[in-house]
């Protein structure tokens, strides 16, 4: 935890730097929290379906309730599952999964104002603010670091 947030508040951290390390952290708080519960791996290989689902159309508007019915599960228990196997919500989690792609494509020097329509945010501003609460930097400032 120390190590993502020391990254996280440091000045002269990498972006990208930051955004790897996070996962990390994400990743390790699904493993530590499905420690001593039932084994959901049929469940996690049902779900990842969704996961792809929500990979190929994320440029899309997708409801939880078209995933769900793809995986074959109602949307109570698409939800229920979902959040009890990933620690988040379908929507929570393809909402992190679409910026966190918006993100790596303003690292590499597109446009945010493309980025916005591509991932179908409503206007670069709105996808800007998402981007400096979530990651601390604004858009002129990943830019600016990422071509050092």
């Amino acid at each position: 935890f120390e190590t993502y947030f020391d990254l996280s508040r440091s000045d002269d951290s990498h972006p990208q730097e930051v955004s790897e390390m996070g996962w990390k952290l994400f990743n390790s708080l699904i493993d530590l929290s499905s420690e001593g519960k039932p084994n959901h791996s049929d469940d996690r290989r049902r779900l990842s379906k969704s996961i792809e689902i929500m990979d190929s159309d994320i440029g899309t508007k997708l409801t939880v309730a078209d995933i769900a019915k793809a995986v074959n599960l109602s949307e109570y228990h698409f939800i229920k599952k979902f959040k009890q196997i990933f620690g988040l919500t379908p929507y929570s989690y393809f909402m992190q999964m679409k910026l966190e792609k918006a993100f790596n494509e303003l690292i590499k020097g597109e446009k945010v104002s493309d980025i916005a329509v591509k991932y179908n945010y409503s206007d670069q501003a709105h996808l800007s603010r998402l981007i400096k609460k979530h990651y601390g930097y604004t858009p002129v400032k990943v830019k600016s670091i990422s071509h050092k």
